[in-house]
């Protein structure tokens, strides 16, 4: 769902009045000033934006206990749990928070400020979700997901600096719970590979130190029970790091350990195929082929060995692993990258050249904006008999997916242990 500038405007002046409501500062000159600019900024909205600030403000009233059952409920209550259940499993978000509105007294308060937390998240309203998150986290300390959450969307709101001093802060104490720890190391990761060189490695140097502690501490403290996805991201981040530090032999290493550690986690095989890539090509396709061989549900090892099949002139091959690229991922982008090249392969191999068209149509279709492949598209309709050798027909072949972007992904996948149907999904890359 697209958001305009006047609702984001909008959502950071509610909070700010809620927060007077709650300080008994409503007939304050302050908060008259507030609503003045909400008034102005209300005109702006459209309908279902409304609709959304409404049952924001009705939500912030939990932040201070003061929530009330909505009166105009008319579904029973068995009805409705089954609807919120439904509606959390097809990620259908605006339909949950309504329907929170009517059960929020059949579970624990943190578990609802959760709920809110991450409906907001999926409808990629950060700052909102970091109030919720940050809520639950206040209600049931304990509970260290909740922590891990709010560090996260602090990240992705308008906090980010927020977060990532909180998250150094972390980093430094020794106090810190690992899960918090091996979250806030990715946050700083990627922080400090924006950075200059210099800067950025003594990040780098806090991480390491913070994540070697930190997987010390849960191989000799019975009474730490982090989640495996969360001790995988700390081994991740700490290869990384070892990486941007030049310690090439040392981030190996971790990879190697991290690989040998968790057998059945296609992700570690895959980072360290995108590591390798540069200087030790062969073993990375060796990882890439044989995670395609036992028929992973991860798309990257069928897209980087298609693009590979594609360059070699495996014309047949490369058809093949297109096709299970377009049954592994939903991302448009990677689908029309995988039409394009079976286009091109459907192409040399002699096949139809109105077929070919049709691929190519196709994938200008999924990704109208990527200039590659529109460029390749346009080429395709000028071919006709005789048809040129590839070499001749003029199609850039290439890879548009960066080793360090996928290792990237892998890496903030892994940091926030899986908590929605969505994140199924998005693990195989799709």
């Amino acid at each position: 769902m697209k958001f305009s500038d006047a609702y984001g405007r909008y959502e950071t002046l509610l909070r700010q009045l809620h927060a007077l409501n709650a300080a008994d500062k409503l007939d304050s000159p302050e908060a008259d000033d507030l609503r003045d600019k909400m008034d102005v900024e209300w005109k702006e909205l459209t309908v279902e934006e409304r609709a959304l600030l409404r049952g924001l403000s009705a939500d912030l009233y939990s932040l201070t206990n003061e929530e009330i059952m909505p009166s105009d409920v008319y579904l029973n209550e068995i009805s409705l749990m089954q609807a919120a259940q439904q509606e959390y499993e097809t990620g259908d978000w605006v339909s949950l928070l309504d329907t929170l509105r009517a059960i929020f007294t059949r579970f624990p308060p943190a578990v609802v400020a959760y709920m809110r937390g991450r409906c907001w998240s999926e409808l990629g309203r950060p700052e909102p979700a970091y109030w919720f998150f940050d809520w639950a986290h206040k209600l049931d300390p304990l509970q260290p997901n909740y922590e891990l959450l709010a560090l996260d969307a602090m990240f992705r709101s308008s906090r980010r600096q927020e977060a990532v001093d909180k998250s150094r802060e972390v980093l430094k104490s020794p106090d810190a719970r690992p899960h918090i720890v091996f979250g806030a190391a990715r946050l700083v990761s990627e922080i400090a590979r924006q950075l200059p060189k210099e800067q950025a490695a003594r990040l780098y140097a806090d991480i390491t130190k913070s994540l070697q502690a930190g997987l010390e501490r849960i191989a000799h403290d019975r009474t730490l029970n982090v989640v495996p996805s969360l001790v995988l991201a700390a081994r991740l981040n700490l290869a990384i790091a070892y990486e941007r530090l030049g310690e090439v032999v040392m981030a190996r290493n971790e990879y190697d350990r991290s690989v040998v550690a968790y057998p059945g986690r296609d992700e570690m095989i895959i980072a360290r195929a995108m590591f390798l890539l540069s200087d030790d090509p062969d073993n990375a396709y060796r990882d890439l082929n044989d995670l395609v061989q036992r028929d992973t549900s991860n798309v990257y090892p069928y897209f980087f060995m298609a693009h590979k099949a594609l360059i070699e002139e495996h014309f047949e091959r490369c058809v093949e692993l297109c096709e299970r690229v377009l049954r592994n991922t939903a991302q448009n982008l990677i689908r029309a990258h995988a039409l394009e090249w079976m286009a091109i392969s459907v192409y040399e191999m002699g096949g139809s050249i109105d077929a070919a068209k049709e691929l190519f149509r196709e994938a200008a279709y999924l990704a109208p904006l990527n200039e590659n492949i529109r460029k390749n598209a346009e080429l395709a309709e000028k071919l006709g008999q005789p048809r040129p050798p590839l070499s001749e027909a003029g199609f850039a072949l290439s890879q548009p997916v960066r080793p360090d972007d996928v290792t990237m992904s892998i890496q903030a996948r892994l940091s926030l242990a899986p908590a929605s149907r969505g994140d199924t999904a998005r693990r195989a890359g799709s």
